[in-house]
């Protein structure tokens, strides 16, 4: 995948295809991130129009990994990606899968997360009811903008979450968000 770590400003993550990751290495337990964005604190960041999918390991999986990117007005906006976790291979494992991943760790005001026209897909199955799968994920409480996301998960083995917040499962971002 990508991997941006600290302290980058303008930089923009836009129209790549991320798939297959462990290529022949299917039974692997690593953890796989498409995107992994950390610590980056400017503005100018953005992650758009990116596909991802095909993710084909038994770890713990991450479609984009957000954590601690915050910027004002606007931190590290995502929009418009495609992420399909959705290998027709059930995990061996309980391992968890997320669409998007976020933790702002701050809760100020002046902090924007916005994630918007983003298309996820969680349906792989686990091995059982213990494995998660959660659309997006957000650790914290944190002022944020969602809207027009289409969300799908659906593991026939696994607890399906299509939304968490703050300790929270919500059944869509309507409840979150208002849209």
């Amino acid at each position: 995948g990508i991997y941006l770590w600290w302290y980058n400003q303008n930089t923009t993550m836009e129209g790549n295809r991320i798939h297959n990751p462990f290529g022949g290495s299917t039974s692997t337990t690593s953890t796989f991130y498409g995107i992994n964005c950390s610590y980056n604190y400017y503005v100018g960041n953005v992650i758009r129009n990116n596909a991802i999918y095909n993710v084909n390991g038994m770890g713990t999986n991450y479609g984009i990994y957000d954590t601690y990117n915050y910027a004002s007005p606007v931190s590290l906006p995502i929009y418009f990606n495609t992420i399909s976790l959705d290998n027709s291979t059930a995990k061996s494992s309980t391992s968890a899968d997320y669409g998007i991943y976020v933790i702002m760790g701050i809760n100020d005001p002046s902090y924007v997360k916005q994630i918007r026209n983003n298309i996820i897909s969680v349906t792989r199955d686990g091995s059982s009811s213990g494995a998660q799968r959660y659309g997006i994920y957000f650790r914290d409480n944190f002022r944020m903008v969602s809207d027009y996301n289409l969300i799908f998960t659906n593991a026939t083995v696994g607890t399906n979450i299509p939304v968490f917040q703050n300790g929270i499962n919500y059944s869509s971002l309507a409840i979150v968000t208002g849209k």
